[in-house]
């Protein structure tokens, strides 16, 4: 716990430990003062290093045994060693004799309910607490935020009642009348939801209230915008004077040394030249950026740049890709993210999952095997794939949604941040040529999840929606452009284009089909 206990005061130690199976146990810790007080049990002791930026155990860095086990986890142990039982002062190597000792008065051990305290002969509190809701009626339709109440007793006294939706806590366990939390049911999707409480007292007794079941029905988000910011500005002659523009990128700097000087972070500054081969429709004489790779020798490059301020609501981010006909690209385009605090160059922390404040990725690119196009998503509700780890999500698995190789494509994606940021209302979208493919957010589309893949069907479930953070600190604030290829054989040489990126609050749309305006005033059409 984050408090220490006082030298010189006699304490209440107990362990109860939980054989969850031939391998796994939970520990449960409370410890109590000579009046007989809790004053901690599961919901306050931390792993090592608690909410340390740099230590990270399970994909987090903030669990607290009681975060851990609602999680599902339990500890792994090798059953053979686990036949002891010990009580000591185990002074560290290297540590000086302070003069205080350790005072044991009594130790009890048993196998049908927790100690209790000394001198009771081992009689322990075995009546469970009694627990109702009381809000909101049961068959209620509800929306928005709504408040979760129950009323509890017990014969001595309620240590704490906790919600739960559907079987997972709503909230923090309530410790002290009355008994109430508040519910976004945007975190929900819409439909049918179950609710209890659970109250516990100090001597491990829970009862579980009777379950009253309401009906979520939240709005559906709104469609942006059509026709988007291209169609004001055709050929993005112009685009970046628009206010909800927030960067434009068009390739068209004298130099790579110019262009570079435009990003935080530049990876591979070599394998990136300028090139003739553009995207239909740019103006005459521009030219593109071409990311080159070359097995054995690098794995391409990118370009990384942080956007200030962050943004807290929704990012558009259109570009144009030209991927080559061969070779083995694993992740390119532009994802979009936050990272808290802000950092000047990428910190991906492949295979870990996000803690909620820390960082989170948006991606819409190619599958490593090139089968397919799709979202590689990373937040702190991510599932976890076959091998134990958090790879990105893919979160569409249609072998329909392609980019043909050697061909320009327009490519967007948005990302719309939770808000409040106890909320999974956060939503992702990716427009292909201007047809959006793809768009998930609370309670749609339909689709059934195979460990870190969910694959979008009519006849699956309602997605959870995204919960991108948990603290408001953390904003959309970097954008990176990459070409990441490490898997050719040596000696093998390709590359990636990219043409008129344009990052913006609202939706941007593909370059205008306008036409395109005069080079001069005396640029004139004769037509016979």
């Amino acid at each position: 716990p984050g408090p220490r206990l006082s030298n010189g005061q006699w304490y209440r130690l107990e362990y109860y430990v939980h054989f969850v199976d031939a391998s796994h146990m939970q520990v449960h810790p409370r410890i109590y003062n000579a009046s007989n007080t809790l004053l901690y049990d599961d919901a306050d002791f931390r792993q090592q290093d608690w909410a340390a930026t740099s230590f990270f155990w399970n994909g987090r860095n903030d669990w607290t045994l009681a975060s851990f086990y609602a999680a599902g986890h339990s500890f792994c142990v090798d059953p053979a060693v686990m036949n002891d039982f010990a009580v000591g002062n185990n002074g560290q190597a290297g540590a000086s004799d302070t003069g205080r000792y350790w005072y044991y008065a009594a130790v009890e051990v048993r196998s049908d309910t927790w100690p209790g305290p000394v001198g009771g002969g081992g009689a322990a509190d075995t009546t469970p607490p009694t627990v109702s809701l009381s809000a909101p009626a049961s068959g209620a339709t509800v929306s928005g935020s709504v408040s979760v109440s129950a009323a509890a007793s017990d014969n001595i006294g309620v240590a704490g009642v906790q919600f739960k939706v559907d079987g997972n806590n709503l909230g923090a366990e309530e410790l002290v009348a009355p008994y109430t939390v508040p519910w976004d049911t945007a975190t929900a999707s819409n439909g049918n939801h179950s609710i209890t409480a659970v109250a516990r007292d100090a001597a491990g007794n829970q009862t579980t209230s009777a379950a009253r079941t309401v009906t979520v029905s939240n709005a559906a988000p709104a469609p942006p915008p059509a026709g988007g910011i291209s169609t004001r500005y055709p050929f993005d002659v112009g685009i970046e004077t628009d206010a909800d523009v927030i960067f434009v990128e068009k390739f068209e700097e004298s130099t790579t040394s110019l262009l570079f000087g435009r990003y935080n972070d530049v990876h591979n500054p070599s394998t990136m030249t300028f090139s003739t081969d553009i995207a239909p429709g740019s103006p005459a004489g521009s030219h593109s950026l071409n990311v080159s790779w070359t097995g054995g020798s690098n794995d391409g490059g990118h370009l990384y740049k942080v956007l200030s301020p962050g943004i807290d609501d929704k990012l558009y981010v259109r570009y144009y890709i030209k991927y080559p006909t061969s070779g083995k690209y694993r992740h390119e385009g532009i994802w979009v993210g936050g990272s808290n605090p802000v950092t000047n160059w990428p910190n991906p922390q492949a295979g870990i999952k996000p803690a909620g404040n820390d960082r989170f990725i948006a991606v819409a690119e190619q599958s490593d095997d090139s089968s397919h196009f799709d979202h590689y998503n990373y937040w702190m509700d991510m599932h976890v794939h076959g091998d134990g780890k958090y790879w990105g999500n893919m979160l569409l698995m249609n072998p329909n949604v392609d980019v043909p190789r050697g061909q320009w494509a327009c490519v967007e994606h948005m990302v719309k941040l939770n808000n409040p940021v106890s909320a999974s209302n956060g939503e992702h979208a990716i427009w292909i040529n201007g047809v959006k493919v793809s768009h998930l957010g609370q309670g749609f589309p339909n689709g059934t999840w195979t460990w870190g893949n969910f694959t979008q069907t009519s006849s699956g479930s309602p997605f959870g929606g995204f919960r991108w953070r948990s603290d408001a600190n953390l904003k959309l604030n970097w954008i990176w452009l990459q070409n990441y290829s490490p898997d050719d054989p040596a000696g093998f040489t390709s590359s990636l284009k990219f043409d008129h990126v344009v990052v913006a609050k609202n939706y941007i749309g593909c370059l205008s089909s306008a036409p395109a305006p005069p080079r001069s005033p005396l640029n004139v059409r004769i037509i016979r």
